[in-house]
């Protein structure tokens, strides 16, 4: 049996889809070019000198700063490498694009006075880097290599993702084992400062011998209270025999604590957060009274009067 002859509906038909998909793979194709058009001009746009600072760093004309910029990719956390307009500074790479975003790595920086023996490092793919947030804007931070030397600044502005660039840029930098030089860690703050001489007591005797080689007077309390209660400012050993006669619960575990009496000296409290790396005044407040009148007790004044800072 011989098939008819398409009808000329049907072929009017399948020229008609053909024609209709033959369109609608141009109008992707355009679009596709549209938009890859654009983000050619994007980058070309975003790739375009850009001025930055040029501060004095350590290092930041070593070799190994100058073949760290060789090894750096042209986009890192989605933006663009960027030329820097001259004189550039050494050691400095920028990435932005058209919305002032922007990741800036300065290399041969000074290793941040926050690396101390109590601050906290995160380890992305190999390389050690601490977080440092900007004292005068919370919303900006600058990270540092400390595991190798010289070190490594990545800052992120606007809406760039340091956390992004840390692992875009990471095989250009190199895990820390590849270098020899490391910065050691500085000491817990505030660690040297000055402090009054002091001992410790578990009888009058051992109370005697401190405040005899420390000098009267002395202010003496318990170890055991909080907030300063029970505590002393006595002037001769009389003094001192009649404190230990009314201490309680004096033991080996529970010593009385003795420490020379600063006369004529000015007493500070201070309100202080701290999140691990930086530490953040609420106030300063002065004392009214002598120091050594608990601060719960005293009256004080705010802003300072006898004190500059």
């Amino acid at each position: 049996m011989v098939d008819a002859p398409p009808s000329g509906e049907t072929v009017q038909s399948k020229g008609s889809r053909t024609r209709a998909g033959i369109a609608l793979a141009i109008a992707i194709i355009s679009i596709l070019g549209i938009i890859f058009a654009a983000k050619i001009y994007q980058d070309s746009q975003a790739a375009k000198p850009v001025a930055i600072s040029n501060p004095e760093l350590p290092a930041n004309d070593s070799p190994e700063c100058a073949e760290l910029l060789d090894r750096l990719p042209e986009r890192a956390a989605g933006l663009v490498r960027a030329e820097i307009t001259e004189p550039a500074p050494e050691g400095a790479a920028v990435y932005r694009n058209l919305e002032q975003d922007r990741i800036t790595l300065r290399c041969g920086a000074n290793v941040p006075s926050q690396y101390n023996e109590l601050a906290k490092t995160e380890e992305v793919k190999g390389i050690s880097w601490l977080r440092v947030v900007d004292s005068t804007d919370e919303s900006l931070a600058t990270w540092f290599t400390v595991g190798r030397e010289p070190v490594v600044a990545i800052t992120a502005e606007g809406n760039a993702k340091a956390e992004d660039a840390l692992r875009d840029l990471a095989e250009a930098l190199r895990p820390d084992s590849e270098y020899k030089n490391k910065p050691e860690r500085g000491g817990v703050p505030l660690a040297e400062l000055a402090a009054p001489e002091y001992g410790t007591a578990t009888s009058f005797a051992e109370a005697r011998e401190v405040a005899s080689s420390i000098g009267y007077p002395v202010l003496v309390r318990p170890s055991y209270v909080l907030g300063g209660r029970g505590m002393e400012i006595v002037y001769d050993e009389k003094a001192l025999e009649d404190y230990i006669e009314r201490a309680t619960e004096l033991s080996p575990d529970h010593p009385v604590l003795v420490d020379r009496f600063l006369d004529s000296a000015i007493e500070i409290d201070v309100d202080a957060l701290c999140d691990g790396n930086e530490v953040y005044l609420g106030g300063v407040m002065e004392h009214i009274e002598e120091a050594g009148i608990h601060s719960g007790d005293s009256g004080c004044a705010l802003p300072l009067s006898l004190i500059h800072i």
